[in-house]
């Protein structure tokens, strides 16, 4: 990687690639896999970082190592429900880390010349995860799963753990596209669970 280039951090889930029945359940297009990779390969650099927050494949096992081969990044894989495979498996297939789930430190206060002032603690994973008190940082959890449904047809006992420090990622949400993590919150593109309300907070996004 070059000096003079930044790696950018990005995060994505749930992409079901050639899954022809969440077209219905969650009333994605038809080409939803066309589209997702197109902004893929549009949005992401070869050297920068991709987690991936699970449900990534629903074709043909012999297709899934081209698929993630064609997609640039270097991808780590937070393993979700439908991701049955061993670690070695997707090890073997375009994935340089199998996780079941990650902790990274992003930086919230950052100057111009690049200085960090602050810093949130973020938790990613495919469901929603309890948020253990830890000190020093704030600790928010960006996890996937729950798509674009209705909270009451989500699993219950997941939903009665969302707080306010809980942060959905739909792909139905931000157009089947990438979203950096360190802009994910700050453009709204994850969706903040309102502790008071019980519901998600509407945040309007480009």
């Amino acid at each position: 990687m070059s000096k003079s280039k930044r790696r950018h951090t990005w995060i994505i889930s749930d992409t079901h690639f050639y899954h022809s029945k969440i077209v219905g359940y969650c009333d994605r297009p038809e080409n939803f896999t066309k589209k997702t990779m197109s902004h893929w390969r549009k949005m992401v650099a070869p050297d920068d970082l991709v987690y991936h927050l699970g449900d990534v494949f629903f074709g043909r096992a012999s297709e899934f190592h081209w698929c993630m081969d064609s997609l640039p990044g270097i991808k780590i894989l937070i393993k979700g429900n439908h991701d049955k495979k061993n670690a070695n498996w997707y090890l073997h297939r375009g994935f340089v880390a199998v996780q079941s789930y990650a902790a990274i430190l992003v930086g919230t206060n950052v100057r111009k010349h690049g200085e960090c002032l602050a810093y949130t603690r973020v938790l990613l994973s495919h469901k929603a995860m309890e948020i253990p008190e830890l000190k020093g940082y704030k600790t928010i959890n960006i996890f996937g799963h729950f798509h674009n449904n209705p909270l009451e047809e989500c699993n219950p006992e997941r939903v009665k753990i969302l707080t306010n420090n809980h942060y959905l990622f739909s792909l139905e949400r931000t157009k089947y596209k990438p979203v950096l993590l360190s802009r994910a919150v700050k453009d709204g593109w994850v969706v903040q669970f309102d502790e008071n309300a019980g519901q998600w907070k509407e945040i309007e996004n480009d």
